[in-house]
């Protein structure tokens, strides 16, 4: 089964058209297509993929053909299958999702969610709103083919939204309480590679010529899959946590609700606790302490990380809540059931600095209007 969403399936795809991918299997393999993917992950879109592929006469493989939302539906709803009746609610952590139906293959077509090499999927409950995170091995795939030209007719706002969202992969995974040596070997490496190139591939940066946009591509391509590797083998922090929420409620797409509240949220990490010199040492690996042998604290080269993830929301035109449209009202109202619903995701627990659930209300004022 062909897990993909409706723009992969018509001809404007252009070279990421869905029949790139069936003509390699035309007279070899047998095959049906789902199509019904949406843009991020519910428990119904998820059910209707599990639907397809239970009724595919003789499956024995999920290949997810995709962006992030793709590859988490296709995980989500093998491990639906595999669950014989259970409600995917059951499967969010803290519970352990180890056992899949079938062997998942990911061709990612975006370069940020990392979800081709990590062992998470997340997917919106519809009856709750809530953003849940399912994790173990069976939303591990087997295999991942990541070809960076496969992510050549995604638009720079989904690339630099995206590409953020790797980003505080990477940082996320070095800072977290769960980092250990593997994690922080791949961490490392993603965060300088995105760092260094994800507004020349958005087009932010005038390309010396298309070579560099090329390898801009491939290494933002790069740096995301490393950074779902360090993410799994560590996890992600408070930023997630906090971003959740804002997709479950206001249905803000992921990479650009990591984007809105990473700058406060670590900003607030840096405040109190040792979280210091693990970002210190972020700015470091990403060269942006400059030349010149300019004297800082700790502290002070920690917050160059903030003053990045600052410059490169502004940069890429990534907007606050308030400018996505959510009315102050509604976001006021829901700060206590965003604030719940993030401590519920256990990814505030990984946080260098571990808020209080009315802490994490008061960051959600701070980021409304900020970026």
């Amino acid at each position: 089964m062909i897990v993909c969403d409706p723009y992969f399936s018509v001809p404007v795809a252009k070279e990421v058209n869905l029949a790139v991918l069936t003509s390699l299997l035309n007279g070899k393999f047998a095959y049906s297509v789902f199509s019904g993917v949406a843009p991020d992950p519910t428990t119904g879109s998820v059910a209707a993929c599990a639907h397809a592929i239970r009724g595919m006469r003789g499956c024995d493989c999920v290949v997810a053909f995709g962006g992030g939302s793709t590859i988490d539906t296709a995980k989500a709803a093998n491990l639906l299958l595999a669950g014989k009746g259970k409600p995917l609610r059951d499967f969010k952590v803290p519970a352990v999702a180890d056992k899949a139906a079938f062997p998942l293959i990911c061709i990612p077509t975006t370069a940020g969610s990392g979800a081709d090499s990590s062992k998470y999927t997340v997917v919106m409950d519809t009856e709750t709103n809530e953003q849940m995170l399912i994790g173990g091995l069976g939303a591990l795939a087997v295999a991942a083919i990541v070809d960076f030209r496969l992510t050549l007719s995604v638009p720079s706002d989904v690339v630099a939204a995206t590409g953020m969202d790797a980003l505080a992969h990477a940082i996320e995974a070095f800072v977290s309480r769960q980092a250990n040596p593997c994690s922080d070997t791949f961490a490392l490496s993603a965060m300088r590679r995105v760092a260094k190139n994800v507004e020349i591939a958005c087009g932010a940066k005038t390309c010396r010529d298309h070579a560099t946009f090329l390898r801009a591509r491939e290494q933002m391509s790069l740096g995301a899959t490393e950074a779902g590797v360090a993410f799994s083998n560590s996890s992600v922090c408070l930023a997630h946590a906090l971003a959740g929420p804002l997709g479950g409620l206001f249905r803000v797409p992921h990479g650009m609700a990591v984007c809105m509240v990473t700058p406060v949220a670590t900003l607030y990490t840096l405040r109190e606790g040792d979280g210091k010199q693990r970002y210190a040492e972020c700015a470091r690996a990403m060269d942006l302490l400059g030349l010149g042998g300019v004297s800082r604290t700790v502290l002070e080269e920690a917050l160059l990380v903030v003053q990045l993830f600052r410059r490169l929301n502004k940069a890429l035109q990534i907007p606050s809540p308030k400018q996505f449209g959510i009315p102050q009202e509604e976001y006021n109202t829901a700060l206590g059931k965003m604030a719940y619903h993030a401590e519920l995701s256990g990814s505030a627990a990984n946080n260098p600095r571990v808020p209080t659930r009315e802490e994490m209300v008061a960051l959600y004022r701070k980021i409304y209007s900020k970026i």
